[in-house]
């Protein structure tokens, strides 16, 4: 995949083993309650708070991609380079942040436990963009305000697919403006990514300007920006 000359693995990175997504698929709470992937994250997480899991440098297969990605990253912002840090899945995952404990993630997903995670000095955040779906979505356990029927999703041409698992995500109506509030409140972002605006308004597909802007997308960001 060419990838060898620019990727770079923390050595400090606990693995996930084949047999940690085995002990997770096995697992009826994770399975059955919380939904969870089973990718074997939530495993690694906790071999490696115990002290017991294997980290990335130890690994000879990775030899060729460790890297200190702390210290890349503190010194790629002293050299004014542009730094971005991606998160995955929603903030009301978090698994210390959620109301809908169990039924979260393994780690929080917020720009504070991102920055954490990475090892980047908060002084050199600049910009926090929060990425907020027209029509927001859920893939496993646990509550989903506004959820949309099934049917109403295939007749309305939305169905949405989770990228990893292929499992078929839960669908809402649109926002629910207490939990964007709580985001925006734990996140600080300095600017808001409206994205999925074709699953509001197909007519909006293939828009390039705010010229092509359909109202009711229009009528949505003229709303975010006055909350």
């Amino acid at each position: 995949y060419q990838v060898r000359d620019r990727t770079r693995v923390d050595f400090r990175c606990p693995l996930i083993l084949p047999e940690y997504r085995q002990r997770e698929e096995r697992d009826p709470h994770l399975r059955d309650l919380v939904g969870s992937v089973a990718s074997g994250t939530g495993v690694a997480r906790a071999e490696f708070a115990l002290r017991r899991a294997t980290q990335a440098g130890q690994e000879p297969a990775l030899a060729d991609y460790i890297a200190d990605v702390a210290r890349e990253l503190n010194q790629a912002c002293i050299a004014g380079q542009c730094v971005i840090v991606e998160g995955s899945q929603g903030t009301q995952l978090s698994l210390a942040l959620s109301r809908d404990y169990p039924c979260c993630t393994s780690d929080n997903c917020t720009t504070a436990a991102l920055a954490d995670d990475v090892g980047l000095n908060w002084r050199y955040i600049e910009e926090v963009v929060l990425v907020v779906k027209a029509l927001p979505s859920r893939v496993g356990a646990g509550p989903l305000p506004l959820q949309l029927e099934a049917a109403e999703e295939d007749a309305r041409g939305i169905a949405e697919y989770g990228v990893n698992t292929g499992r078929r995500r839960r669908k809402a109506a649109g926002i629910s403006w207490p939990h964007l509030e709580e985001a925006v409140m734990l996140n600080g972002p300095t600017q808001l990514a409206l994205t999925f605006c074709d699953h509001l308004d197909q007519a909006v597909t293939g828009a390039r300007s705010k010229a092509d802007l359909t109202a009711p997308v229009r009528q949505l960001i003229d709303e975010l920006e006055n909350r």
